[in-house]
């Protein structure tokens, strides 16, 4: 029995993700949008096809161990960015974890002690559920 986990990171596109972040050298970039169109979506499940064939081919699970969108983005934009990352993971039997909970890439306002806005939506799915 082996134990080995295929694990990827995800922040495709990249200056979307990133933007106004110094570190990744996108610091002047900032106002770039992301919509879930028939073009993100082909890409999105291309590339988790890729990772899928690639564990398959090696008898691996697979653990989407990072994916986010930066704080400096627009919540609407990432939540619908997380959100369909999140549902294709899924789709695909993907495990995953989101980077991250308090900061650069948060999906929790840990000053105000809650979430930000439509995150929990992004990260959860509530089907039939009361949440408060």
């Amino acid at each position: 029995t082996h134990r080995l986990i295929l694990s990827f990171h995800y922040y495709s596109p990249y200056e979307f993700t990133h933007q106004g972040l110094a570190f990744a050298g996108l610091q002047n970039k900032k106002g770039v949008t992301w919509e879930y169109g028939k073009a993100e979506k082909l890409q999105l499940q291309r590339d988790f096809q890729a990772v899928r064939d690639f564990a398959a081919a090696h008898g691996l699970p697979v653990f989407l161990g990072e994916f986010g969108v930066n704080a400096n983005v627009d919540n609407r934009q990432r939540a619908a960015w997380t959100k369909a990352v999140r549902q294709q993971a899924e789709a695909f039997g993907f495990a995953w974890g989101y980077w991250e909970f308090v900061s650069a890439f948060s999906a929790y306002d840990l000053k105000a002690n809650k979430w930000h806005e439509y995150m929990p939506d992004a990260l959860f799915d509530f089907r039939g559920q009361v949440r408060n």
